[in-house]
């Protein structure tokens, strides 16, 4: 699920109930978080990165899988998920979702986890060896402050969304759009014209990424992408301060 839905993701996950009758929520721990940042492999890549459309994927994962296999029929289902528990978990949660997304008279964004998703990927970048020798340190303020923004601009949303107050939560709303399209480019990366958010592709930082790997000129095409990602974050916080 695209982490500017995680709170909507979290509220419906904490009414609709899971494999032991409690809500799915509950079963949440840190090693075994209830909601991942979106990868790839899947229909909801066109959405998402050539788009820019926040999107939501649900399921039960484990070590093992029947999909798009011999047994990815209902034989299969019966074997590995007898009862189709697990079905009827997803379907309600898929459902609530799909009904509270289309009467809703405004979009549920918020932007507080987005901002923890970029640190968390700009940790695991820090230590990706493809970037050794990249300076992450402009960056990594930035995204701190993004954050210290985020969290008093998503109280001002919830605040918004209690008093009733269309007005000011439409134009709350308007803005936490606009702070999550920063990361769309309209004539996609540098190295590569189809995809189109920076942020994140199949792995975070995408374009940095393509001239991590690069063999003319790799360390100005690294700067040029970590430049183009800063300033995107410079202009989400200048839209929420």
């Amino acid at each position: 699920m695209s982490p500017e839905l995680w709170a909507f993701g979290r509220e419906v996950a904490s009414y609709v109930k899971g494999l032991d009758g409690k809500p799915i929520i509950a079963g949440e721990n840190p090693r075994d978080p209830a909601f991942r940042s979106p990868g790839g492999g899947s229909d909801h890549m066109t959405f998402i990165y050539w788009l820019g459309v926040p999107a939501s994927s649900a399921g039960y994962y484990g070590h093992f899988g029947a999909h798009h296999s011999a047994e990815d029929n209902l034989d299969g289902i019966k074997t590995y998920n007898p009862g189709f528990l697990e079905a009827i978990s997803m379907t309600q949660y898929t459902g609530v979702q799909a009904m509270r997304a289309a009467g809703a008279a405004r979009m549920p964004l918020r932007l507080t986890e987005v901002t923890s998703l970029l640190l968390s990927d700009l940790e695991s970048a820090k230590k990706a060896p493809q970037y050794a020798g990249v300076d992450f340190g402009a960056l990594q303020a930035r995204l701190r402050a993004y954050r210290t923004a985020a969290l008093a601009f998503d109280a001002k949303l919830q605040e918004a969304e209690r008093s009733g107050d269309a007005s000011r939560l439409d134009a709350l709303e308007a803005k936490a759009a606009e702070a999550r399209d920063v990361f769309w480019t309209p004539d996609g990366y540098s190295y590569n014209k189809y995809w189109h958010t920076i942020d994140r592709y199949t792995s975070a930082f995408p374009e940095l990424n393509f001239a991590a790997y690069e063999t003319d000129n790799r360390d100005a095409k690294e700067k040029a992408a970590l430049n183009r990602l800063t300033d995107a974050v410079d202009r989400a916080i200048a839209l929420i301060g």
